[in-house]
């Protein structure tokens, strides 16, 4: 068990967690039932500049996504009011996965 699997179990400090695994290494494999787990917590819309962060940092560090698609793409959709260079590096960083969001 890696620590970015224990980010949806810490909705109440999620902000700090995310800059603490944002700080260290992310893993190159994230499993989907981790995905699921963001997205069925809304974390996305609760915590919009931290989990654009952290689907920053770890889509960089990703070479594919799998079946972690859809559940990415949704927990994308989630996030409202991310602007300028960080909305766009979101978006660079998903169209790099083949993901793309209105």
């Amino acid at each position: 068990m890696t620590m970015f699997s224990l980010l949806p179990d810490l909705d109440l400090v999620f902000d700090e967690a995310v800059d603490v695994m944002c700080e260290g290494i992310i893993p190159t494999k994230i499993d989907d039932v981790t995905w699921i787990n963001l997205l069925d917590k809304h974390l996305g819309a609760k915590y919009p500049t931290a989990m654009t962060k952290l689907l920053i940092k770890t889509l960089k560090n990703h070479k594919k996504l799998r079946a972690s698609y859809d559940s990415v793409r949704l927990i994308a959709e989630e996030i409202d009011g991310i602007k300028g260079h960080t909305k766009k590096e979101l978006t660079e960083v998903l169209l790099k996965h083949n993901i793309s969001i209105s």
